[in-house]
């Protein structure tokens, strides 16, 4: 049996339906095709490919967070050029 895209990005996002909805958000993808996709709809493979990529760069930086929220709220709006911000400084 194959794995669907939705069910892989979930895996990557540790299975955290919350993380890859912030993900999606994060990389560009409406938030209506991330509920499309959680009910059923596959993801077309250029989108899917977007999401990872976007988790697999902060899983290669363990000082981040998967899928940092981008508002205060945690609502994962993208604003303008979303940008990751180091907490460090």
């Amino acid at each position: 049996m194959l794995i669907g895209y939705y069910e892989q990005l979930l895996v990557l996002c540790r299975g955290s339906e919350s993380e890859l909805r912030r993900a999606c958000a994060k990389s560009g993808v409406p938030s209506s095709t991330f509920y499309r996709a959680k009910h059923g709809q596959e993801l077309r493979f250029s989108t899917a490919q977007k999401i990872a990529s976007h988790i697999q760069k902060y899983l290669n930086d363990p000082d981040e967070s998967i899928c940092k929220p981008s508002d205060p709220n945690g609502g994962g709006v993208l604003q303008g050029n979303d940008r990751s911000v180091n907490s460090g400084s």
